[in-house]
């Protein structure tokens, strides 16, 4: 692979985009993040943690993929909280794939040496296309304990290996949303329609969530996108609420801390984009220990987190949770976030 880095400023956005084929590759992300340091006057201790995020990262590159490429964003939005993203893309094998390739993990463990990162990552999420395994990493910049943990995990279904119709969004501030997108089918037009939706949502972010998914329908149908099927959660925290909106069939269940009771948000029937149906806003308790499960039909609906698991890092929950539940023909996302 050709040794070609490329670096660029502006007001709102430092990218950086690093090929790693050997250790020494890894030294030029230090570099980066002294960059990042002089020019936005950030924590130091956020800076060394993402550092040591994005070295993990690079490790796991060259010990688990033929060759990879390291992204090292940092976002500035005047309607969204400063954060840096790191991409790690290489030829690897994502975790829950690990039997199916013939190696063994211990208990609890990710074998791919993804322990620290999660550790971390404000946000750690997987996902897949073809043969690529693509891992990213957010830290918030705000210099206060994180709120909740979030792990996503994302496959396209064994049929269409290139193309995922499912995505995922998450947005933190003062108030957190989560949402999970199921186009219809899959395929490149699947994946087309998933991605913009993506890239709608955070320019209306801040929406109620009602509003959200019918502005969210109007675009669809303006731009003659597939139809989705999506949820959305906001975790407000001023009111100790969860907020639920969905139209349909995407998942969504509350975990809640203390024995095996779920609470369980419903979704009208409809397709956002197709079928529309108002889609009324529902209110939970926001109770710290809680986890939130999300996912498409791409997994059982008989998902369950068990009380004897609820403790776990929900990085070794949601891989679990998929290779127990998950389907290889259909496309299939799991987001699950923990009341911290």
């Amino acid at each position: 692979m050709a040794d070609k880095d490329q670096d660029e400023f502006d007001d709102k956005l430092h990218k950086t985009e690093i090929n790693i084929d050997k250790p020494t590759d890894i030294l030029k992300v230090e570099k980066v993040f002294e960059k990042l340091q002089q020019r936005y006057n950030m924590c130091e201790k956020k800076i060394h943690e993402t550092a040591i995020i994005a070295g993990e990262l690079g490790e796991n590159i060259i010990k688990h993929g033929k060759h990879g490429k390291m992204t090292i964003l940092y976002h500035e939005h005047k309607t969204m909280t400063s954060f840096i993203e790191i991409i790690s893309e290489n030829v690897g094998v994502l975790p829950s794939r690990a039997q199916e390739k013939g190696m063994t993990t211990k208990h609890n463990s990710l074998g791919i040496g993804l322990n620290v990162i999660s550790r971390f990552s404000d946000i750690l999420t997987y996902e897949q296309e073809g043969d690529i395994l693509r891992i990213r990493s957010f830290k918030y910049c705000w210099d206060f304990p994180a709120r909740s943990e979030v792990a996503v995990l994302s496959y396209p279904t064994s049929m269409c290996i290139q193309s995922n119709g499912d995505s995922y969004f998450i947005h933190k501030s003062e108030s957190e949303l989560l949402c999970v997108i199921d186009a219809l089918g899959h395929g490149t037009e699947a994946y087309k329609s998933a991605s913009a939706v993506i890239n709608f949502l955070q320019d209306i972010h801040y929406h109620k969530l009602d509003d959200l998914i019918y502005e969210v329908h109007n675009y669809i149908k303006a731009n003659r996108l597939r139809g989705v099927m999506l949820s959305s959660v906001r975790l407000d925290y001023n009111s100790n609420t969860i907020l639920f909106c969905g139209l349909g069939d995407v998942t969504t269940k509350i975990f809640l801390p203390e024995g095996d009771k779920i609470l369980y948000p419903f979704p009208k029937e409809g397709i956002v984009g197709d079928i529309y149906r108002t889609a009324n806003i529902q209110e939970f308790p926001l109770i710290k220990g809680s986890i939130i499960a999300m996912f498409s039909d791409g997994l059982s609906s008989k998902l369950t987190i068990s009380s004897a698991t609820r403790t776990n890092r929900l990085v070794h929950q949601v891989n679990d949770l998929m290779n127990k539940y998950g389907r290889a023909h259909d496309d299939r996302t799991l987001l699950l976030a923990k009341i911290l």
